[in-house]
């Protein structure tokens, strides 16, 4: 099964905290799951297919911690950023929500509302790397962390 085609579903409790997560297969569809009364299914989370540096996918909703060198045609560049991995115009993107910088950079290259392609950044070379650091549901103080 090709990676691309896996979910996963957060389910959350009367409570309004997160529980768990219900992982899945397009091909065998979701699976039978005893729940709680009360308990909130969220909106379902596709796999990107990409691995990070670390061979853990990654998926919609998941905070990222995304390194990048870039050779510009004036300086090289190092960048850094928070991310958080969203499907958006027909695509996967990484989104900042917190971005460093390191060596001169073009003012406006990179910013905050920049959106990165993560099949981009995500086809890493040894310079570049990404890291699952978390997710929207598990720690949703990495986001509030990046504003």
């Amino acid at each position: 099964m090709n990676d691309r085609f896996r979910f996963r579903t957060p389910i959350y409790g009367a409570d309004g905290k997160f529980k768990k997560f219900v992982f899945w297969e397009a091909a065998s569809g979701f699976p039978a799951i005893t729940a709680e009364k009360g308990d909130v299914f969220k909106e379902t989370e596709q796999c990107t297919g990409l691995k990070d540096k670390n061979g853990r996918l990654t998926y919609e909703g998941d905070v990222l911690n995304v390194y990048w060198f870039a050779e510009l045609r004036v300086t090289d560049l190092e960048c850094e950023a928070v991310c958080v991995c969203k499907f958006l115009k027909g695509s996967f993107f990484f989104v900042p929500i917190k971005e460093y910088t390191r060596g001169v950079c073009c003012e406006g290259y990179y910013s905050v509302d920049k959106l990165y392609p993560a099949e981009v950044i995500g086809d890493y070379k040894e310079e570049n790397g990404v890291e699952v650091i978390g997710n929207i549901h598990e720690n949703p103080e990495l986001l509030e962390e990046g504003r």
